[in-house]
């Protein structure tokens, strides 16, 4: 009998102890974490920052020119042919391909532009007649991880009603706007 008090007195030292040693680990280990945490938080926004004169134009013919040179050239001009309606300074324009060349495969172009209004400008105003031209933002993989997410989601969902807009920079699932035509 004074085995088993001696026992349990014993075994609720030995919790207490681990008690004890559990909170001091998350003590230790929580700055740490949030330290780690704290730097891909401010080198995320570092990188969104650096990007934010970026955009990407999808769907731009390659050229067949046979020099760098020739290339960057003609890609120049349709950009500038592409931006013709926007009210963007054209000149000095920073642009290249992504990607590697491999035939039958059109590469996006990076376009970097004289301020981050511009690229905001370009964004939300649909002026491009070529079809099939895309432009979009220069995502990080944080964003682009979180865009394929809230696809998924949306997906998942199996409702024709809702739709992705993006609202302060971010991708929603929000419900589709129908136009007149629509309801009906």
């Amino acid at each position: 009998m004074e085995r088993n008090k001696a026992l349990e007195e014993t075994n609720k030292e030995l919790l207490q102890k681990l008690d004890n040693y559990k909170e001091l680990e998350s003590k230790i280990t929580t700055p740490i974490a949030n330290q780690c945490n704290m730097e891909d938080v401010i080198s995320e926004i570092i990188d969104r920052q650096s990007r934010a004169t970026n955009v990407i134009i999808f769907n731009v013919n390659e050229s067949s020119n046979n020099t760098k040179v020739g290339r960057l050239q003609d890609d120049r001009e349709a950009v500038i042919n592409i931006l013709e309606d926007y009210a963007v300074d054209k000149t000095d324009l920073k642009l290249f391909r992504l990607g590697k060349i491999s035939p039958n495969k059109m590469r996006p172009i990076k376009l970097t532009l004289k301020s981050a209004e511009e690229a905001k400008y370009i964004l939300r105003n649909k002026l491009v007649k070529t079809p099939g031209i895309k432009i979009v933002a220069d995502q990080t993989k944080a964003q682009q991880e979180y865009f394929k997410k809230v696809r998924a989601d949306l997906l998942a969902l199996e409702d024709n009603t809702k739709t992705i807009k993006f609202i302060n920079n971010k991708p929603t699932i929000v419900n589709k706007q129908l136009n007149a035509w629509q309801k009906n």
